[in-house]
């Protein structure tokens, strides 16, 4: 066939290529959430009735989440630094504590039904602690990720359906490059809608209004602890004192201390048991989206698969 015969055949098949494409960039396209305030508003109170470990996966900021929650729950009573051995804490009160919170302390302990008592020890390397904190990493993940929390991927429907239509254009069209340099032209243009359409998807992200309340919330937090002056953050020792775990989580517990001037006394067995899981050390994990607590050099906040490729590679 000649060139001129086989111009209709070509503008046939580029005018499907074309209304695949514009299938797919409409089908793919991302829906919109809120954006982050470039200055959110400063919140000095942690969000009610959301664990340190939940807030870690709302905001993405993993790498310090255990040792936030350790400090969490020592603060508020449940669990206690061991006198004399600031790397062992021990169960005290487990009353008031949400599901989440009581199988982190399930995981540290080791058994499912912790009890006053109970001791961990959190330095060093555990194979079967890492493991439990894994898991319960990877269950919180689910549950934010279910409550729509965290923008989280989720591929868009109809997307074989898209990618076998222009398959099959494509191979119609490869006839027409016999037929002269229009025709060509026109399997030329197709094969680069191909390309476009047959690229991974631009997974779309969608947050609750829950989500955006508590993103907003704990980002404002965020602000207020790396931002807020001395006398901005100091409202009262026990006030203050429920700051520290999300200090700990955004890396500012230097401005906690600061904050917080001779109060820091009422937390010093607390403060040496941070010291010694490093959570202070410089460089590592300032950052967010960062892996879990380098508790014996081991990352407890989870893998890529389990945290739905939100990762970054320690900056150590």
């Amino acid at each position: 066939m000649t060139g001129e015969e086989l111009l209709p055949l070509a503008l046939l098949l580029l005018a499907a290529a074309l209304a695949v494409t514009l299938w797919a960039f409409v089908a793919e396209r991302p829906p919109s959430d809120p954006s982050v305030p470039t200055w959110p508003a400063r919140r000095s109170d942690p969000p009610r009735d959301v664990p340190v470990l939940v807030g870690a996966h709302v905001v993405g900021w993993r790498r310090r989440s255990t040792s936030a929650q350790v400090a969490d729950l020592v603060v508020r009573g449940a669990l206690r630094v061991v006198p004399g051995d600031v790397a062992q804490v021990e169960v005290v009160d487990l009353t008031g504590l949400a599901p989440v919170e009581r199988g982190f302390v399930a995981a540290l302990v080791g058994h499912g039904e912790p009890r006053a008592g109970d001791r961990a020890v959190l330095s060093g390397s555990d194979h079967g602690r890492d493991e439990r904190l894994r898991e319960l990493q990877a269950a919180v993940n689910t549950l934010v990720v279910r409550e729509g929390w965290r923008r989280v991927p989720s591929p868009p429907t109809g997307r074989v359906a898209r990618r076998v239509a222009m398959v099959v254009v494509v191979l119609l069209s490869v006839p027409l490059l016999r037929g002269g340099w229009l025709t060509g032209w026109a399997t030329m243009t197709i094969a680069f809608m191909a390309v476009l359409t047959l690229l991974p998807p631009r997974l779309p992200h969608v947050l609750s209004d829950r989500g955006v309340v508590l993103r907003d919330h704990l980002h404002g937090l965020r602000d207020h602890l790396r931002l807020g002056d001395r006398e901005d953050t100091r409202s009262g020792t026990a006030a203050h004192a429920a700051l520290l775990p999300w200090a700990v989580l955004f890396a500012q517990v230097p401005a906690w201390c600061r904050g917080a001037g001779s109060g820091a006394e009422e937390q010093a067995d607390l403060l040496a048991l941070l010291r010694r899981l490093q959570v202070d050390r410089p460089g590592y994990g300032t950052g967010p989206e960062q892996s879990g607590d380098p508790w014996g050099e081991v990352a407890t906040g989870g893998s890529r698969a389990e945290h739905d490729g939100a990762f970054v590679r320690s900056l150590d």
